[in-house]
């Protein structure tokens, strides 16, 4: 006697969410979430002296200061991962390991003929308020790094073509701002500003700096 496809279909789902069901039932608890509770860590002063800065972030390897009974080995520009394994409860010693001769990663800064430069992110959105990235910044940081705002008028986005007088498109902070001034450069292109470029403001901005 022959077996029809819709049983079998409707067997093979049922059985795929007994399985499903059983995967849920016996299954570990989920790891701590790091970011459950906000960090409210007072901010300490800030260490301006490059000796005791250097102290801590230029610290050469050696076996001797790796400590007994390691819970995680992090690799590579990893503060901010080791950072977050320290909230949970069962990792206590964390190693990081960098080939640089200073630990940071983008957040380096260097000293030359009495100026310091920074060779990172120079400004980060949405820091204003409590948003998902300056929850995690804070968490990496132990809210240890604080925020200047940017000027209205932030950065510039400049066309260069050949035997044409060069394009400016000023940047602004905010995206209403930015709106408002692409819509005087472009009044034919009110509509698909408002549908499209401010909703995706932030990508657009790379992508115009980056390959023009």
């Amino acid at each position: 006697m022959a077996i029809g496809v819709l049983p079998l279909l409707i067997a093979a789902a049922a059985a795929f969410m007994v399985v499903k069901l059983l995967m849920f039932i016996f299954a570990k608890p989920p790891s701590a979430n790091p970011f459950e509770k906000r960090c409210t860590a007072e901010i300490r002063p800030k260490v301006i002296d490059q000796k005791q800065r250097d102290q801590v972030l230029k610290q050469g390897f050696s076996k001797d200061k790796i400590p007994d009974g390691l819970d995680a080995i992090v690799i590579g520009s990893g503060l901010e991962v080791s950072q977050q394994l320290l909230y949970y409860p069962k990792l206590k010693e964390v190693l990081v390991l960098e080939q640089h001769d200073q630990a940071g990663g983008c957040c380096h800064t260097f000293i030359d003929k009495g100026y310091e430069f920074d060779v990172g992110i120079h400004y980060i959105g949405e820091m204003h308020y409590q948003s998902v990235t300056k929850t995690f910044v804070d968490h990496i940081t132990n809210r240890q790094l604080e925020w200047a705002p940017l000027e209205d008028d932030f950065d510039e986005v400049v066309f260069a073509e050949k035997d044409k007088e060069l394009r400016r498109y000023p940047v602004y902070s905010g995206k209403e701002k930015w709106a408002a001034s692409l819509k005087k450069h472009f009044p034919d292109e009110e509509d698909n500003i408002d549908k499209y470029v401010i909703k995706n403001a932030l990508l657009e901005y790379f992508i115009l700096k980056t390959y023009f």
